[in-house]
């Protein structure tokens, strides 16, 4: 099904607002692009780009209608992202969505662009077990942990109780599959480039995954539609 965006914010609004209500935690939206082979990058971890400028303004779009943007210390670590919305030709600036960065371990560096650019606030998510020192101007929340990890359904339901609504996820395999498998990923946007570059790069899902087939998360009325040379398909996961 092609996609329509007639009325796409106005129904995500709603959407996002009665799920948090529901359920208490906000919609999450796990983004990325990969290669026509399945990679987020090439075996040196080059991804600049895989997709598209007009993939990439759309990634923008979506950006500006989130709450907050979401990833895990080893984004930060690889690309040290700005995180920002960067809109082309818009008639207002740009709101500016929260800055989340999982963190169990602390390893995120105090002069990280999200640390310090001030573009926008940024909460540095960390593990009770391993509480790194504060950094200047940066929320620090300290979260228990599960298997050496933050507890993900415990920052959702704190999310939800700061009364968040949108979260879209631009994080790498390790925390994207972890949201995955908790059932915290609600929806799903994949941006997927005519590329292909073989190798060990990484994935959208790393870590332990379902098994049998059978047993595969699969999209509820996924969408399709084509952005420049690049195909995006959306579509839900049932968590309930």
């Amino acid at each position: 099904m092609l996609l329509d965006d007639g009325d796409g914010a106005a129904a995500a609004q709603l959407r996002a607002y009665c799920h948090q209500r529901r359920t208490g935690r906000p919609w999450l939206r796990a983004k990325w692009a990969m290669t026509l082979d399945g990679r987020l990058a090439t075996s040196a971890g080059s991804s600049r780009w895989v997709s598209g400028a007009a993939a990439r303004a759309w990634v923008h779009e979506q950006r500006d209608r989130a709450d907050a943007l979401l990833v895990g210390a080893g984004t930060v670590l690889a690309d040290d992202p700005q995180l920002t919305v960067r809109l082309d030709d818009s008639p207002r600036p740009p709101r500016q969505p929260l800055r989340i960065v999982v963190d169990s371990a602390g390893r995120t560096p105090a002069d990280a662009r999200l640390f310090t650019d001030g573009a926008a606030p940024t909460l540095w998510v960390v593990g009770a077990d391993h509480q790194p020192p504060p950094r200047p101007g940066v929320e620090q929340l300290v979260l228990p942990e599960l298997d050496g990890h933050v507890d993900l359904a415990a920052l959702a339901a704190e999310l939800g109780r700061r009364g968040l609504l949108d979260i879209l996820c631009e994080a790498g395999g390790g925390l994207t599959g972890a949201l995955l498998r908790a059932g915290l990923v609600d929806e799903v946007a994949a941006i997927v480039a005519p590329k292909l570059v073989g190798g060990s790069g990484p994935t959208a899902w790393t870590g332990p995954g379902q098994e049998p087939m059978s047993a595969a998360l699969e999209l509820v009325d996924p969408e399709w539609q084509q952005l420049g040379r690049d195909i995006l398909i959306i579509g839900r996961l049932r968590n309930e």
